[in-house]
């Protein structure tokens, strides 16, 4: 698993960390991998050694380039408690990346037509969701990035009118 964001309480890190400890307890083979930096790296740092995931977990910092670390891994994870338009998950879905995100409403307006797996916004939820992919879940449609564009190209035109063209 990966996930990409600011390491801070509004991405909700720890939340996911503790579902990856609960997932580890059923399954010991997956990984977490971590990108970005921010104000609770050494809390994170701290919590995955209180959790004894040090191999587990790897916090990987700012990439200058995230995105073989994204192809590579299964599936992304967003915990987030709150989002406005989370780029990271069009990100994703143009890598064809399988996602389990909290079902919050930047995200529910991205997945809701089955692109991604929605899940409680809770450790449990998280934890049920990856393990759910993990055991094969595969039910994602295909995101036309294409469409996606056209869709909101013309949404803009229509609040900024005829002049912005």
């Amino acid at each position: 698993f990966v996930t990409m964001g600011r390491l801070s309480p509004e991405k909700n890190h720890q939340g996911l960390i503790k579902a990856f400890h609960q997932l580890q307890k059923k399954r010991a083979d997956p990984q977490l991998f971590i990108i970005g930096l921010g104000e609770l790296e050494e809390e994170l740092k701290q919590y995955i050694i209180d959790l004894e995931l040090e191999n587990k977990v790897h916090i990987l910092g700012q990439l200058e380039n995230p995105f073989p670390v994204l192809k590579a891994c299964d599936a992304f994870v967003l915990s987030s408690i709150h989002e406005g338009q989370p780029m990271v998950l069009l990100e994703c879905l143009v890598l064809e990346k399988k996602i389990v995100s909290t079902n919050i409403p930047g995200s529910y307006s991205l997945l809701k037509n089955g692109y991604g797996l929605l899940v409680d916004s809770t450790v449990e939820g998280l934890a049920e969701g990856m393990e759910k992919v993990m055991l094969g879940y595969n039910d994602f449609k295909q995101f036309d990035y294409k469409a996606y564009n056209r869709t909101a190209r013309q949404m803009l035109e229509d609040v900024l009118g005829k002049e912005w063209k």
